[in-house]
């Protein structure tokens, strides 16, 4: 619960005064949809985005090292680290990212006496690309966390002169799918199914040098052996699966039966599959669900209680016989598996008093029963939202909210001891719960919401990213928004 002697919750903890990061999103939407008869809806998407995100800072480098017990792999000893004189470290990054999708499907609502038959096709399209720059100023200053300030001069941007990353990355995505829902017995038995595939190529390229205006050539020089590095799926660049088709198959299958008129239990499968982070691999998963849905209050409120199992494969892990020297291989691709229970409520109390309420509880661990960084056991939600209908505040509303996570691990592990044990998290950071309030009112064609996330101050640390970096929870922080419809 506590950090190092030095580090404080309220102090800069000897992160540069003159860090700074801006960030843009443009986003365009737009959709067609038609009625091609009376049974045949079209519909026709095109979606745009492009982000910029410009970071630039100063933190401590040196993350405190662990000793893990050989047999038992937990941490049995920490470093310390001397506040007075820290290192630090500069970060320049420019990240780009830009993508464009394009989306058409055709829905179909057939009955032919008890029997019904609802079928969507189509097909989506995406094009993306994102470049990536990141630097490093490896000659600043240690910095005296004592002190409560880094007073270290910004340097200039030449300084950042020793390469992060410089990757641009490519892909192109190309699915098509059918699914189908039936109805029997007057829509008492549904039964659903689909399949989908996807074509992908994928560009991930590598560079060890680059030219940047302000900075000048860092890195390798052009002409460098291996300079350029383009992982595709004919060369992913991973040992343990060299080569990947270009296309995955996924599908999804459903039966939902209604027990009683406000009643149904279900059940469902379902797989997916994308690129995985940084590699031209594919990340796939598979889900199975079963449950039972209930609506009370002459159905305004709808409750469900669900099951769930989720196994990811493609989840990069240190092999533990590379570390005995029993193998040349040093990673190996596993998978994660999730299981938990889910209970929701949703729906309107009264005329003007409705509640969005959710408790999950679930375990996800690596191949070796590992859990995650960042991931807890435990979350749970609870919204209450009153809306005015009448009087002088008609068109105006109030909510407030209560957000709770458990635990968790506070570094995600992947090592293996001498002996073969698998290296353990060496902490966690506690339970935490935040108070959320907005207002919302409605004038003709505008609308204003007015949020409070934290309302009460909570401190606690949140988000670690490992033992040099956890931060703390934002204090009171207000957002206006307002839209206007056109």
């Amino acid at each position: 619960n506590s950090p190092q002697p030095g580090w404080t919750y309220d102090s800069s903890d000897a992160n540069a005064s003159w860090s700074e990061r801006s960030e843009r999103l443009s986003l365009f939407d737009t959709e067609l949809t038609s009625a091609l008869s009376e049974n045949v809806n079209m519909r026709l998407g095109l979606s745009f985005s492009n982000s910029l995100d410009y970071y630039l800072a100063a933190y401590p480098k040196n993350a405190p090292s662990e000793t893990f017990d050989p047999v038992s792999g937990q941490v049995i000893a920490v470093s310390a680290i001397n506040p007075a004189s820290v290192p630090e470290v500069g970060t320049y990054s420019d990240l780009h990212s830009r993508q464009i999708q394009v989306q058409n499907d055709y829905a179909g609502n057939f009955q032919a006496g008890p029997v019904s038959f609802k079928p969507v096709a189509g097909f989506s399209s995406q094009w993306g690309r994102t470049t990536n720059i990141s630097l490093l100023d490896t000659n600043l200053p240690n910095g005296n966390i004592l002190a409560n300030d880094y007073g270290a001069p910004q340097p200039p941007l030449s300084a950042f002169n020793t390469i992060n990353a410089v990757f641009p990355e490519t892909a192109t995505l190309f699915q098509g799918y059918v699914t189908g829902t039936a109805g029997f017995f007057n829509d008492h038995l549904f039964v659903m199914g689909g399949v989908a595939r996807t074509w992908a190529t994928v560009n991930d390229y590598s560079y060890k040098g680059a030219y940047i205006e302000g900075v000048g050539q860092v890195g390798a020089a052009p002409g460098t052996a291996n300079y350029l590095q383009d992982f595709t799926f004919s060369n992913t660049g991973s040992a343990i699966a060299p080569t990947q088709k270009d296309y995955h198959d996924t599908y999804l299958g459903g039966v939902l039966l209604k027990v009683l008129p406000n009643a149904s239990l279900y059940t469902s499968y379902s797989s997916n599959a994308g690129i995985a982070a940084n590699n031209p691999l594919w990340q796939a998963g598979t889900q199975i669900e079963f449950g039972a849905k209930a609506t009370f209050l002459d159905d305004r409120i709808t409750l469900t209680a669900s099951h769930f199992q989720i196994i990811e494969s493609n989840v990069a892990s240190a092999n533990p016989l590379f570390n005995a020297g029993l193998s040349p291989i040093p990673s190996l691709l596993t998978n994660a598996t999730s299981h938990g229970e889910e209970f929701d409520a949703a729906g309107g109390i009264t005329r003007n008093l409705s509640v969005i309420a959710s408790f999950t509880e679930m375990k996800l661990r690596d191949a070796f029963g590992r859990r995650l960084r960042n991931v807890p056991d435990t979350m749970a939600k609870f919204l209450l939202d009153y809306h005015f209908t009448e009087g002088a505040l008609r068109n105006a509303g109030v909510y407030a909210g209560v957000q709770y996570e458990g635990n968790v691990a506070g570094e995600t592990e992947t090592g293996f001891t001498s002996t073969g044990a698998p290296k353990q998290p060496g902490f966690y950071l506690p339970p935490w719960q935040v108070v959320n309030l907005g207002a919302k009112y409605t004038w003709k064609n505008y609308r204003f919401n007015l949020n409070l996330d934290n309302a009460l101050d909570s401190k606690f640390y949140w988000q670690p990213a490992g033992r040099i970096s956890v931060s703390p929870y934002p204090g009171p922080t207000v957002r206006l928004t307002v839209t206007i419809h056109i």
